[in-house]
Formats: structure tokens, sequence, C-alpha cells
């Protein structure tokens, strides 16, 4: 089937969409903040660099079907440098989807299609970090008309928790040495403290101040991860100053002072634990653990069954977690330009010979 694709390089051109936009990433379920229109309202102003947007709009009979929010760029890989179209993406959304409708996944020569759109300037087709078991894997995985197989830039797991009889069961169901350290850091810190928790919807001005205060001092904010920092602060001021954020911080107080802080998202009963931070002069009390005790139960009491823990599946996470999703970080390399044949048939070459010297 052929569709109307339509290319916007100006981010200012946008608010148009925003009602389709928000229809499509609707239907994607519990991820709905990471795709919104407010999200990438955001995203854009904050990471795009002037005149590299390309957002990809898929009509049929003047209807919007589909959308790909993308960004162009230049990627150089060892010697080569290529023209990269690329999900518009970074370390901040943890997941991607193209905006389809289910049909729109069925129709192998789209890609061909969106790089027609693009006057055929595209060498790189970049897709980060997209489930493995989704409708875009099998999309993109199956070997597009006009685009080489897929090649695995990146492959990594997202780590869960399930707790479907609430925490109580879940802590019971542990083993004897975690239970043991769970009830080991709450006895010591309750012994220096009155441990409290506080939660509070992120568009209360007096709850971003207080995060900003207590994210100056943790490590992120002195390597220049944090969540003001001077490459993340436009974008997070942004979106947290939205009024229809749907964005929560849970606060870890000892006494009156707030020592820790877990910036969630609640949908249906899916909890996204999205930034977690603590004030470093509190670290033997284990506070981003301590913080976890006390959200978790406050969670399952208000129908939630499952725990995403976003970010490196780092080994306190691994503790908790009760299973995991694998993500992908996908590159498919156009059969258009010689240069990106010749770049994509090196990289397999490489990755088989460190394949073989590892095993």
């Amino acid at each position: 089937m052929q569709y109307q694709v339509e290319v916007i390089d100006d981010w200012s051109d946008s608010p148009a969409l925003q009602g389709d936009w928000d229809r499509l990433a609707e239907a994607k379920g519990f991820w709905f903040p990471f795709v919104s229109y407010q999200w990438f309202d955001c995203w854009y102003p904050a990471f795009c660099v002037e005149g590299n947007a390309r957002i990809v709009v898929i009509r049929r009979d003047g209807d919007v079907v589909g959308i790909v929010p993308g960004v162009m760029g230049r990627r150089r890989i060892g010697p080569i440098t290529v023209n990269e179209f690329s999900y518009a993406a970074n370390g901040l959304t943890p997941y991607v989807s193209f905006l389809f409708e289910d049909d729109l996944y069925g129709d192998a020569k789209l890609l061909l299609q969106i790089d027609e759109a693009l006057s055929g300037e595209i060498e790189l087709l970049n897709v980060p970090a997209i489930e493995t078991t989704g409708q875009d894997w099998r999309f993109i995985s199956r070997g597009q008309e006009g685009f080489t197989n897929v090649y695995e830039e990146h492959r990594f797991p997202s780590l869960y928790v399930g707790m479907p009889d609430g925490f109580p069961a879940f802590l019971s169901g542990c083993s004897t040495s975690f239970r043991k350290s769970f009830n080991c850091t709450k006895r010591k810190a309750n012994k220096q403290y009155e441990v409290a928790t506080e939660e509070v919807r992120l568009t209360n001005q007096s709850a971003l101040h207080r995060l900003q205060r207590l994210s100056a001092k943790t490590w992120q904010e002195q390597n220049g991860s944090g969540l003001f920092s001077e490459k993340y602060r436009d974008f997070f001021m942004k979106l947290f100053g939205k009024s229809s954020t749907d964005f929560s911080v849970s606060f870890l107080k000892f006494g009156e002072s707030d020592v820790a802080f877990n910036c969630f998202y609640i949908r249906d009963n899916t909890f996204v634990g999205y930034k977690i931070g603590y004030d470093p002069s509190f670290a033997k009390l284990r506070p981003g653990e301590l913080l976890k005790y006390e959200i978790y139960p406050f969670a399952c009491e208000h129908g939630v069954t499952l725990f995403h823990l976003l970010g490196e599946a780092n080994e306190s996470k691994r503790h908790w977690a009760t299973g995991s999703n694998d993500f992908v970080n996908s590159w498919l390399f156009s059969k258009r330009h010689l240069k990106s044949l010749l770049l994509e048939k090196g990289l397999r070459a490489r990755k088989t010979i460190k394949e073989r010297m590892e095993g």
C-alpha cells in the first residue's frame, strides 16, 4: 500500500500534530509518557541541533496513521562518516517506538518510502532501545527493502520486579540474606533518625525546588549527568514544569532533611522508577535502598504489581529483580550507498572476530 509521507524539519511546525501524536502514543500503553507529544516538546528544544529535526508523518487518505520523531546528523564510525537518521532519543529516553497504527507494521516498503521522503540521504538508520519482543523489533529485523538486515549495535536487559501478591508476600519469598539485609538497614536508620517518606506530584513547585536542592548534592550532579546539570537542565525544567506532567517524586526524609529521591510514573498496575538519587553524606545508611523499602509497599497499596527498574542493570537492582526484558539498539544500513554497505560488512566482520577470540 502506498502512503503519503511528509517531513517536518522544524519542531515549531509540529503543534498541529499533537492530537494525532498522543492518540498513537496512547496505544503504546504504559510507556506513554516517553513517546507522548509532551515528551518531545521538551526533547527537541533541549537536544536537537537547529535544522536537524526530521519528523516523518505518514498519512492515509489524509489521516495521520504514523509518526517517526527523528533527527538527521552525521556519525563517525571508525574511519567512516555517514548520514544518520536516528529516532530522537538519548539516555533520558528509556524506550522508543514507531508511532504506527498496527497495519503499518506489515508494510515492508515503508522504510524505503521514508528514505525517499528524506531525499534518499539516509546511509544509516539508527533505532535505539526497542524491545526485542515488540512489533518495532519484528518490523525492522526481517530485512526491510532498501536496507540491510538489522545490525545489533548493543543489546541490554531492563530489569523488573513482579509483586502480584503485594510487598509482604514478595519479601517472604526472598532469600534469608536479602531479608536480613533489609531488616538490618531499616533498624540502623531508625536508630539514628526518624525515617519517613513523602510522595508529591512534580507539578508542585515546592516539590520541584526540593528536588533541585537535593539533586545538587548527588554524585550524578557532580559528574554532569544529574537532572539539573547543564546538559539536562532545560529538558527537565520544562518537563517537570508542565501542568500535565504525569511524574511524581518520592522523598526519603531523615527528620526534616530530604536525603533521597525517586522520580516515578504510575500507570494502571505498573510503576516506572525513572530517576533516583541521594545525598552521599548519608551513603553508609543506604538511602537509595531505604527509599525502595518505603516506596514499594506504598505503590502496592495503590494497585501496583509490576515495577520497572530503568537504567543500568547494576548489582543492587539485580538483588530485587524477578525478571528482565531485552532491548536492542539497532542499526540498518542503506543498500543505496556503497559506503554504508562496506561499513556494515566491516562491523560484522569485526564482531565475528571478537566473538571467536572471546570464545
